[in-house]
């Protein structure tokens, strides 16, 4: 019977400069989503006063998680748009 091969060590995977900072962006990615997850969630807690606003799986439930996720990334990209529009808009225009 052949068994596998061991894998590599963490520290020898790191040590390769592209898996490194591949491994570090989606690191700083999945921390930046989970922060702006909790500052919206606290927001609507803030600003409505009450956490029934917060019921986003109970929403998936009922429409399906298909069209939960497919709503959010169409919201998720106006907001984006409007923003960088709004930036854009903000700066003087040199003459």
């Amino acid at each position: 019977m052949m068994g596998r091969s061991p894998s590599p060590g963490f520290r020898v995977v790191l040590a390769r400069p592209g898996f490194r900072g591949l491994w570090a962006a989606r690191t700083i990615s999945q921390a930046g989503d989970v922060l702006q997850f909790t500052a919206i969630a606290l927001l609507v807690l803030r600003l409505t006063g009450s956490g029934s606003l917060l019921a986003g799986g109970a929403l998936a439930d009922a429409r399906g998680i298909r069209s939960v996720y497919l709503l959010g990334g169409l919201l998720m990209l106006v907001a984006a748009t409007a923003g960088t529009l709004l930036a854009a808009g903000s700066h003087p225009r040199k003459r």
